[in-house]
């Protein structure tokens, strides 16, 4: 006679033959269903719009890292605004430049550019605002003049991909 076979088990010490999906977790060593794009796997904005603002500014950092800069996230709540600080070795001196990260679908304003700008001005050598929406005629007119280097969602998109090549 063949032996009954053993019911099916799965993550759980109930007996089960059609186990429940574990749940989705982000960025994790865990299981993951979706998981989030990892650096220099988002090669649209949509693939960035999907990352968690901390998982967007991971990922900017790491952009910035394949580019020389010593790089530190500070993103929290209570940041000044200043969610990356890049160090930049240049023979015997160390450029501090900052990023700030928008994760936006619209455009990023004169205000949030002047904002930014107050929040490095005497503390950074260069501000990066970086977004994955767009940056108004007005930013792009009031940065002209001030060490800001805007980076909008296809700007950032063409970095990540020559970072890949």
């Amino acid at each position: 006679q063949n032996p009954t076979p053993k019911p099916y088990t799965a993550n759980t010490n109930k007996y089960t033959q059609n186990p429940t999906p574990k749940p989705y977790t982000a960025n994790t060593n865990k299981y993951t269903q979706n998981p989030t794009p990892k650096p220099y796997t988002a090669h649209t904005i949509a693939d960035m719009h999907k990352m968690t603002p901390s998982e967007f500014e991971n990922y900017v950092g790491a952009i910035f890292k394949k580019y020389g800069y010593i790089v530190k996230i500070t993103g929290k709540t209570g940041d000044n605004g200043i969610d990356i600080e890049l160090i930049l070795k240049i023979n015997d001196k160390q450029v501090r430049h900052v990023v700030q990260c928008k994760r936006f679908k619209g455009c990023v304003g004169e205000n949030i550019v002047r904002e930014f700008f107050g929040s490095f001005s005497g503390i950074a050598d260069r501000g990066y605002l970086v977004t994955t929406g767009t940056f108004s005629k007005s930013a792009k007119i009031w940065v002209k003049t001030r060490p800001i280097t805007l980076i909008d969602g296809s700007e950032l998109v063409r970095w990540a991909n020559d970072i890949m090549r």
